[in-house]
């Protein structure tokens, strides 16, 4: 997963989740309250994949750094990313968070399509992935700009979805045309030993 998803995601789900009092006090509708509901737990799988990304990231990311400094400057990019989302947060006038989901959803090929043309492989990625990804990008964007009002049927918001709905596309095939190759930053790692020995 690259950072930019996880730490977005990450600020973004705990900003929702951490205004508890708005969706069960203040809204007391059921849209939010589920949304709350699922994104406690989708929390906690961020919370997993931050901790792979400090225990396995460095080798890719950051390899002259020791590992207790790589971990730091995780933590301090978490802090970061929540700072940032806060902002951008504020600045959109999204109560509902109906336009951070999509802007969630976008992020997702446009910092995954780049990491595996830089890996030159798709491990870590898989074709289910991406399809459960399109319906996921589809769906959202189909009910909002069917259910929500003129605001979602802006040519933006359409072509928010549609950009969703190709990347999705795009990454669907990259992960199956890269599909068994290894990763670039292995190979310059081997290349790198075998010079120094």
């Amino acid at each position: 997963m690259p950072p930019i998803c996880t730490l977005f995601w990450f600020a973004h789900d705990t900003s929702f989740v951490w205004r508890y009092d708005l969706w069960f006090d203040v809204y007391d509708h059921w849209y939010v309250k589920l949304f709350w509901i699922l994104l406690v737990g989708t929390i906690a799988l961020e919370m997993i994949y931050i901790a792979q990304a400090v225990k396995y990231g460095r080798r890719e990311w950051a390899p002259q750094l020791s590992q207790p400094a790589f971990a730091a400057i995780c933590a301090l990019m978490v802090a970061i990313s929540v700072v940032i989302w806060s902002v951008i947060k504020a600045s959109l006038n999204d109560p509902l968070y109906v336009v951070a989901f999509g802007l969630t959803v976008v992020v997702y090929p446009a910092a995954v399509i780049p990491m595996m043309l830089r890996r030159g492989s798709s491990k870590g990625q898989s074709s289910v992935m991406w399809f459960g990804y399109m319906g996921l990008a589809t769906g959202y964007f189909t009910a909002t700009t069917l259910y929500f009002g003129d605001a979602f049927r802006s040519w933006p918001w359409v072509g928010l979805g549609l950009i969703s709905i190709f990347g999705g596309m795009v990454g669907w095939t990259l992960s199956i045309h890269l599909r068994g190759r290894p990763l670039n930053f292995e190979q310059d790692h081997r290349r790198l030993a075998a010079v120094a020995a």
